[in-house]
């Protein structure tokens, strides 16, 4: 045994006198001559130990996490300006020195035209700007060594505002700044170029920031992407790269723009055209050795096989032409599959629509042509920029499992399945595992009829033992726990239902089941149901219903039924507890997808004529550490004669995606909203499009396991 050394008050007994108050105060140093007494009478070394003290800090958004090695870290998000304040240094083994990562605000894309918005000028100490954003290397900047008392300014900067009818204005600057540091500035992102016909502003090259905005048509010659300069009081320091050139060789043709830089790569040039596609916009950065695996709530989450949070990707420059969309927001790998880190696609001229970067992303705002719906001159917004503090706090026991996300905190281990993997146990001291399981959602109704909304998707059921967390439905419970030994177990994931134009006016798919395996049985949800649909050649009144599933679809316009819940897809058969049934339609419009545990049942539409059914509300589960919405369920589409956004049906909070909005003319940013990924959530229902209405995909399921440390 080791006689622990503690800092404080006299121990009791230590060497004070007879009647010395010191004999009742606790704690403290033992002195020499306790430490040989109890030596000697007892056999017990005279070892003093280490006092170790995590450090105490404030400010910002902070939460707890363990890396796969079982070291525990605390994470201090910053998503307005504040301050950081070291209220109390570490001690022992623990280091006094915090790991940071700085993102300035996005700067906004340009508009009439108009490039990419570049990302925010980007800095840390753990990941340098060009490196492998998929394994980060020590970016050559050091951590910063803190003491007590210290309290640090944070400056979050903005991201560029929406700027009518010329180049993209620049994002601000984001800071760290005390006396004992050479403050840490990261510059905003530049805006955009423009073909602006406004001599008052800036036209056609990107303008310098962080990373450079992407330059506009010149028609003919050549137009630069702006610069990427060093950042104020750091020479040496790459924060970003230049934005993307656009080069024409003769008049008219075409108002192709670059994409805007981001915190990996230079955005996408353009050669031009007629018609031609816009710059995609640079590669952002991710942060999962910062921000660890459950701060989710900021950046934007890529898909395996690095589900990690990303930021400053650059915005993508607008296109020209019949299938020349504009490009995409900055992404990785370079085949811009989708925008990974929260940028801004380019708008399409004549009719397509950008979009803008996610709030405190640092990415670039989307270039648009002049017929953007939503910003018919104005180059969307960048987003915010974010300051990060990351240190760690100690260790945790050994792993006791593996298997998907593992996430510690100093009392619970949770292991987050996004897709179908194997949880593996690997000690005897696991014997049962606490769950949450969630099936797949179903897509949204196809529209094949004018003036008929179709039925919102059901969420995927629910099943949960987590303490305090109750599955809806009458009679529903929480479970009990499972019991695990030291073997394999196969986690399915549900997939969501594929969303689009489906023939011969079948209903919406419905989810895929999720199954969690244990010693001795399964877990499964089921599928939510797909919504019922509509066509101009009816071959069975029965498409119009919503499909059963763990929670049911919603019924087309025109007399459609909701799907029940607590049902198995295909079969039909009851199943335990796990969901809500669909909304009923109302004359043309469709309803509402049902929703997760204890969400309410898929709601009908009301008067007016037309309106869609908002989908049912999803369940609150907080197995994951905080309390989260699931499953809920995908709105109904609006019919006609009701226009605008008003009459689609919301999707239930809990991730249900929006039912499409009545349109007579094929309007994209009017069709159904998918249901949010690993959710469970149901898609959109397919509304009524003078071109037909497509239904959205149904989120994908998720399987969550947690047991103590």
């Amino acid at each position: 045994m080791t006689i622990g050394k503690r800092k404080g008050f006299t121990a009791k007994g230590a060497g004070a006198a007879p009647g010395n108050d010191a004999n009742e105060r606790v704690g403290g140093s033992l002195s020499k001559s306790d430490h040989f007494y109890l030596q000697e009478a007892y056999g017990l070394t005279g070892d003093t130990g280490i006092d170790e003290r995590e450090m105490d800090a404030s400010g910002g958004t902070v939460s707890d996490w363990a890396d796969p090695g079982g070291n525990s870290y605390r994470t201090h998000v910053f998503t307005a300006s504040g301050t950081f304040t070291v209220n109390g240094a570490a001690s022992g083994t623990l280091p006094n020195a915090v790991d940071w990562a700085v993102i300035a605000g996005g700067a906004s894309g340009g508009g009439f035209f108009g490039g990419g918005g570049g990302a925010g000028g980007f800095r840390s100490n753990m990941i340098s700007p060009g490196g492998n954003a998929a394994d980060p290397s020590p970016g050559g900047e050091s951590a910063i060594t803190v003491s007590t008392g210290q309290a640090y300014t944070i400056t979050v900067g903005a991201g560029g505002a929406t700027a009518p009818a010329h180049a993209g204005l620049n994002g601000g600057n984001s800071s760290i700044s005390h006396p004992s540091i050479t403050d840490i500035i990261c510059t905003g992102g530049g805006g955009g170029g423009s073909q602006s016909p406004n001599p008052n502003y800036p036209h056609g090259p990107g303008i310098a920031g962080g990373s450079g905005g992407g330059g506009a048509d010149a028609s003919p010659g050549t137009n630069a992407g702006g610069a990427s300069p060093a950042p104020p009081g750091s020479p040496t320091i790459t924060q970003g790269y230049a934005g993307g050139t656009i080069t024409t060789t003769h008049h008219s043709a075409g108002y192709e723009a670059g994409g805007g830089g981001g915190a990996r790569s230079l955005g996408q040039s353009s050669t031009g055209g007629n018609p031609g596609a816009g710059g995609h916009g640079g590669i952002g950065v991710n942060f999962a050795d910062i921000l660890g695996p459950t701060n989710t709530a900021v950046g934007y989450l890529g898909p395996s096989p690095t589900p990690a949070q990303w930021f400053a990707g650059g915005g993508g420059g607008c296109g020209y032409g019949p299938g020349n969309g504009g490009g995409e927001g900055g992404t990785f790998p370079n085949s811009f599959p989708s925008p990974w880190c929260g940028a801004g696609g380019g708008g399409a001229s004549p009719t397509g629509a950008g979009s803008a970067a996610l709030m405190n992303s640092g990415s670039g705002g989307g270039g648009v042509g002049p017929g953007d719906p939503h910003n018919p001159l104005g180059g969307h917004a960048g987003g915010s920029g974010i300051v990060m503090f990351r240190y760690k706090i100690g260790s945790v026991g050994g792993t006791k499992a593996t298997g998907g996300l593992v996430s510690h905190t100093p009392t619970r281990t949770t292991h987050t399945f996004l897709e179908t993997g194997t949880f593996t146990v690997t000690s005897p001291t696991l014997t049962s595992i606490q769950y949450l399981v969630i099936g797949g959602g179903g897509s949204g109704g196809v529209n094949l009829v004018y003036n008929q909304g179709t039925g919102g998707g059901g969420a995927g059921g629910l099943r949960t033992s987590f303490t305090g967390d109750v599955p809806g439905g009458p009679g529903g419970s929480t479970e009990a726990a499972v019991p695990v030994t030291v073997a394999a177990y196969t986690m399915t994931v549900g997939a969501g239902g594929n969303g689009g134009g489906l023939p011969n006016d079948n209903p919406g798919a419905s989810g895929s089941s999720s199954t969690l395996s244990y010693n001795g049985g399964t877990i499964v949800c089921q599928g939510g149901g797909g919504g019922g649909s509509r066509a101009s050649a009816q071959p069975s009144p029965n498409y119009r219903n919503g499909a059963h599933g763990g929670c049911g679809g919603g019924g087309s316009g025109h007399d459609g039924v909701k799907g029940d819940g607590n049902k198995q897809i295909g079969p039909n058969a009851a199943v335990p507890t796990q969901g809500n049934p669909g909304g009923d339609s109302a004359s043309h419009g469709g309803g509402g997808g049902g929703g997760g545990a204890v969400g309410v049942a898929g709601a009908s539409p009301g008067n007016p004529v037309g309106y869609g059914g908002a989908g049912g509300t999803g369940r609150s589960n907080s197995i994951s550490g905080a309390a989260l919405l699931y499953a809920g369920g995908g709105g109904g589409a609006a019919g006609a004669p009701a226009p605008g956004p008003a009459a689609a049906g919301a999707g239930g909070p809990g991730g249900g995606g929006r039912g499409a909005i009545y349109s007579p003319t094929h309007n994209v940013d009017n069709w159904a909203i998918p249901g949010s990924g690993n959710t469970g959530s149901g898609g959109g229902g397919g509304g009524a499009d003078a071109n037909g209405g497509v239904g959205a995909k149904g989120g994908s399921g998720l399987i969550v396991i947690t047991y103590p440390s």
